[in-house]
């Protein structure tokens, strides 16, 4: 996949705004639906906001950083880096439209973790075909509706911006101790998400897939 520079040596395992939304539970129910074959990812509905005056995430994910004030200020300033990495690099062509679409950023985000997990180098087609799948959010609505317009912002800023660090910091891995301290997050992040263990997924040219009940084990 795209792997954007990071000049991080370690990434934060809260993701905090993600879980306080109530988003990340209602859209994890849906992946692992699709992934069970019960919605195939047919709906045309997208998991679009309109872009925040000035960003949000930044701020929240540096709060919730261990250290001093100095630290969460350098921490501030990467994730104010990696989410304009995202939006410039990633995802230019909502630059437009004064949008941003949280199922892309989802899909971009896992792709992040599958590969900072297992290695898995996803192709520009790979990850559309992932968004496609999560983008079957047709039963997602009246959580969508119910979640504040900032709650939706902080949503998809958290997801773009550890998405593009989590991916640049496992390109920049190296050795076994500093992989494990990628994989742990990464680990983690897709549980939260996902409701799924990451050890039953698997992402190749067909998207996102759990793993055969016999391989499983």
């Amino acid at each position: 996949m795209s792997k954007p520079r990071s000049h991080a040596r370690s990434v934060n395992p809260n993701l905090g705004a993600l879980g306080k939304s109530g988003l990340s539970k209602a859209v994890g129910k849906i992946i692992f639906e699709t992934l069970m074959g019960a919605d195939k990812g047919t709906s045309e509905a997208r998991l679009t906001v309109e872009r925040a005056s000035a960003s949000i995430a930044p701020a929240h994910l540096a709060s919730l950083y261990p250290g001093d004030a100095g630290a969460r200020s350098r921490m501030r300033a990467l994730y104010e880096t990696c989410l304009r990495t995202y939006r410039e690099a990633i995802r230019p062509q909502d630059q437009a439209s004064g949008m941003d679409d949280a199922g892309a950023a989802l899909a971009y985000f896992v792709g992040a973790a599958m590969y900072a997990l297992r290695g898995v180098n996803a192709t520009r087609e790979m990850i559309e075909r992932l968004d496609g799948q999560l983008r079957g959010v047709a039963r997602l609505s009246a959580t969508l509706q119910a979640a504040s317009v900032r709650d939706r912002q902080l949503y998809f800023e958290t997801l773009a911006t550890l998405g593009v660090l989590l991916a640049g910091t496992a390109a920049k891995a190296q050795g076994a101790a500093e992989i494990a301290q990628v994989q742990q997050p990464a680990r983690g992040y897709l549980i939260e998400l996902l409701g799924i263990d990451p050890a039953l997924l698997v992402l190749d040219d067909n998207g996102l897939s759990l793993l055969p009940e016999s391989h499983a084990a």
